[in-house]
This record gives C-alpha cells, sequence and structure tokens, in this order.
C-alpha cells in the first residue's frame, strides 16, 4: 500500500500548481541587470508570464522549466545566460507561476504551443531570428 501510495502522491504533485516565488514578482532582487517581469499572450488568449533579460549580443535563450516548478528555478541560468551576453526569457508554462490556464504536460498540451509562441514575443524577437536558442529541463525539455 505504501508504494501505490507514494506513487499517487508523486504523480498527483505533476497536475498541482506550482505558485510562484517571491523573487518572480521582484526581479529587480536576483542581481540580474535589466531583468523584467514580462508578460504575453498565449495561442488560446491565456497570460504567460515570464521574466526577460535584455540581449546584448543580439542572440537569446528561451528558458522552461520542469514539473513542479516555475520560472524562479531557472535563476541560475537566467543568470549565467544574461551575464555571457545573451537575452533571456524564462517563462512559467501555462497553470505555473504567475502564467493562466490550467496546468497541463507535454506536448499533447498547451506547454510547447506557449514555448514557441515565447519565440515570436516582442522581446525575444528583437534578437537576430537565426540566433534564438531554447533550454528546457525535465517536461520544459
Amino acid at each position: 500500500m505504501g508504494v501505490a501510495a507514494k506513487s499517487f502522491w508523486n504523480e498527483r504533485a505533476d497536475y498541482v500548481r506550482t505558485l510562484p516565488a517571491a523573487i518572480s514578482r521582484h526581479p529587480e532582487r536576483a542581481g540580474i541587470e535589466g531583468l523584467a517581469e514580462i508578460s504575453f499572450s498565449s495561442a488560446d488568449g491565456r497570460r504567460v508570464a515570464g521574466w526577460y533579460a535584455p540581449s546584448r549580443n543580439r542572440a537569446a535563450i528561451i528558458l522552461v522549466h520542469g514539473t513542479g516548478a516555475e520560472r524562479s528555478s531557472l535563476l541560475f541560468e537566467t543568470g549565467f545566460l544574461s551575464q555571457a551576453g545573451f537575452g533571456v526569457l524564462a517563462v512559467d508554462l501555462p497553470g505555473q507561476g504567475a502564467s493562466g490556464g490550467p496546468h497541463t504536460l507535454g506536448s499533447s498540451g498547451k506547454t510547447r504551443p506557449s514555448a514557441q509562441r515565447s519565440i515570436g514575443s516582442g522581446r525575444a524577437a528583437r534578437s537576430d531570428p537565426e540566433r534564438i536558442g531554447g533550454f528546457g529541463f525535465s517536461m520544459g525539455a
């Protein structure tokens, strides 16, 4: 019974909203130059929240968190890439952090369209379109 219960609770956690951490709403406290809270509409009109640090080399990286997380879990990567000159867009997936909508898993849900839409967001589009990359963790990959 213990194994089954543990399995259930672990699987259930994949569908529970991870609330935004305090740092997510106060990017100025992160110590990353130019980091700002941004949002844009997903393909279905829901709000997608994130952080953006401006590019100094005309290249941008979109960071996508894994299960049970939100953009603040990418703070180290956001700072590291920004310090190297990259524009960084770290997004909260649907139903996670400050993004709207229900939480879904994988490309069959709203994860892939939201990540794809982030490429076209106004700030990422200011980078050279040939120099936009992505980096995801766990289900965000």
